[in-house]
């Protein structure tokens, strides 16, 4: 009767808080969905209503229990502008036993701008809360609702994110009769899908449920590639009071190329300083280059998202007046000049990135754009024209190898940006070491780097003073205790190379046990890029670009040294690349030459332990070992 009574009293609290949920305890949630995951969707529902081709109404509502610090949903935002408004957004916090404990008060919802990183100006906001409570596991509750006059995009379905389970998610479409909408769905195959009408329009509905967590394993594809997720594109749609159809891209690239016509016309002493910089040029490939150069030496990026500045550019001439411009705006300058000298160009949309969140496909008229460069089609020439550094017709890991929408006047064309080859991914190194008795060395390395390998030195050349490029050097050095002596860097602005000179005295260089010398040959390019292991590995491993390394070292041992213990010569080989390493000693001389050429691959998941393997006997060989005998003079 005790132990009743007790019982009663705990519930008590509970029970006489009206805004508490129980069903949010954490002790609910099945273990299945608690495996891998740092959160637990509880559910989601949203809502998006079509009255018009420019008229939606968004409702979202979302309950999410974060496990651990480790998880997302730590924040929410909600994303407006000048053709959009929030209507109202609502956010609890409840403890492990879905008690309430905190109910954000309208004042407490922050308002500030969207802008982002190199952006100047953006009249687009967000309606944002920060949702740290410290005490886990928590569960937030929280639901918004969204108007705009302006319709682009329908709203994704983002189902999970990594290490996320779904117990339930729901995303229903309300259509008027004129409005047909295009699907795509990723890894939904256990989704149910219904539809019906009602006064409202027609609704189609789609539902799942008990998803588990998924984990990141580094190398993987695409996010988008391996979690559950759904886009919709409409085949109609107004954007800022201009209407556009988006159910190919040819129509979509149509639209683009409306909203831009007229805004590619230059000055007349800007058309006149085009003649003069092209006109004892013979060929396209040295005009384009001779413009690219003037844009770049006279023009900078600064991105301003005003109005429609996603997606329409500012003109040719406002560019020419400010020296400057977005991504759009350099690109349409860009082609203005272009223009000028009969050399027909066109604005290409592309995602730009690292990590694609979302590849393009030519199937389905998706426009997950975030960047524009330029295509010439005569000479088969990429420009990425907010780069002040980048040689012409070198686009580099920012843009290469992705699919693309090219705008021209017969509507949109899809593309595809070209990979950089591993033919011109290679560096070439040569290292001269003086070694002392006493294991001190001096050392001179130079190297010419090309394709992928010089695109960080360029970035230093630039943005670094020498002093913070000689102390980068030093910190990702394998080399204990260096002095650098001297480093000179040289760009090539026409070709995608770099040129690396340096000295470095070096104390200990090699390790010495009585009167021998351990000394390690190749300390300058070590390979080490060895991935994590990983038992019963789920996704595919994926090595985007493929490239060579060529070193030639020079080794001089001291006078009085003799070699006892030398490696063997390597050659190693598989579909993944191959490493080849020779040694020969010409007097007092080392000579290593080593090649390691490494293959752009899919290594398919249950094939990972084999790829590590084959890497780590690389990492093995290239930390060998010369051991001489330093007799006393």
């Amino acid at each position: 009767m005790k132990n009743i009574i007790l019982s009663f009293l705990f519930l008590i609290p509970t029970l006489s808080f009206a805004n508490n949920h129980p069903e949010y305890a954490v002790f609910l949630i099945d273990s299945s969905m608690t495996a891998n995951a740092n959160a637990v969707i509880r559910s989601y529902a949203s809502t998006f209503e079509v009255q018009s081709p420019g008229e939606a109404t968004h409702r979202v509502k979302m309950v999410v229990t974060r496990l651990n610090e480790n998880a997302n949903y730590e924040t929410v935002d909600v994303y407006y502008n000048m053709y959009s408004k929030v209507n109202y957004l609502k956010v609890n916090i409840y403890d492990a036993f879905g008690n309430l404990v905190r109910k954000f008060k309208k004042n407490e919802i922050m308002d500030i701008s969207a802008v982002s990183g190199g952006t100047m100006y953006a009249d687009g906001r967000l309606k944002y809360l920060d949702l740290e409570y410290g005490k886990y596991p928590y569960t937030i509750e929280y639901e918004y609702e969204w108007e705009t006059t302006s319709i682009f995009q329908y709203p994704r379905w983002s189902v999970q994110r990594f290490r996320t389970s779904v117990e339930s998610s729901q995303y229903e479409l309300i259509l008027p009769e004129n409005i047909q909408v295009q699907s795509r769905l990723h890894h939904l195959e256990m989704a149910e899908w219904v539809e019906k009408d009602s006064e409202l329009g027609h609704h189609q509905i789609w539902t799942a449920k008990k998803i588990a967590a998924k984990k990141y394993e580094s190398g993987t594809p695409e996010a988008y590639k391996q979690l559950a997720s759904a886009f919709f594109i409409p085949n109609q749609f107004v954007l800022a009071n201009y209407q556009g159809d988006m159910s190919s891209w040819k129509s979509f690239g149509a639209f683009i190329h409306q909203i831009n016509e007229g805004r590619d016309v230059l000055s007349a002493a800007m058309s006149e300083q085009v003649k003069v910089l092209t006109e004892n040029l013979e060929t396209e490939e040295e005009k384009i280059a001779a413009l690219y150069r003037y844009m770049q030496e006279n023009m900078r990026y600064v991105s301003v998202q005003l109005g429609i500045g996603g997606w329409q550019t500012f003109d040719a001439q406002y560019v020419e007046n400010n020296k400057f411009g977005d991504c759009k705006a350099l690109s349409n300058f860009m082609k203005s000049m272009l223009k000028a000298a009969d050399i027909p160009a066109y604005t290409t949309l592309v995602y730009a990135g690292d990590r694609i969140a979302y590849e393009v496909s030519e199937d389905f008229s998706f426009p997950y754009f975030n960047h524009a460069i330029l295509h010439v089609p005569s000479t088969n020439t990429w420009l990425e024209c907010t780069s002040s550094i980048a040689p012409p017709n070198y686009l580099g890991t920012f843009t290469a190898n992705r699919n693309v929408l090219l705008v021209t006047e017969e509507g949109g064309k899809f593309a595809r940006t070209p990979t950089i080859a591993k033919d011109l991914n290679w560096t070439k190194n040569k290292t001269q070491i003086v070694l002392d008795a006493k294991g001190s060395a001096s050392i001179q390395h130079q190297s010419l780097l090309s394709g992928i390998h010089q695109e960080w030195y360029r970035y230093a050349k630039h943005q670094l003073a020498q002093e913070e490029l000689e102390e980068k050097l030093l910190q990702y050095s394998d080399l204990p205790m260096s002095d650098l002596q001297e480093l000179h860097l040289q760009i090539y602005k026409d070709r995608p190379e770099a040129q690396l000179q340096y000295e470095l005295e070096v104390a200990r260089y090699a390790s010495k046990g009585g009167k021998r010398l351990f000394i390690p040959i190749n300390q300058m390019n070590v390979f080490s890029d060895l991935p994590n292991t990983k038992k019963n590995r789920q996704q595919d491993y994926e090595v985007r670009y493929g490239y060579v390394e060529q070193d030639t070292i020079l080794l001089q041992l001291p006078k009085n040294a003799r070699v006892e213990s030398m490696p063997k010569n390597v050659d190693l080989s598989s579909e993944y690349g191959s490493f080849q390493i020779d040694y020969q000693m010409k007097g007092q001389q080392l000579v290593c030459v080593r090649r390691l050429e490494m293959n752009a691959v899919i290594v398919p998941a249950d094939a990972f332990e084999d790829y590590r393997s084959f890497l780590k006997r690389i990492v093995n060989k290239d930390k060998a070992k010369l051991v001489v005998v330093v007799n006393q003079a």
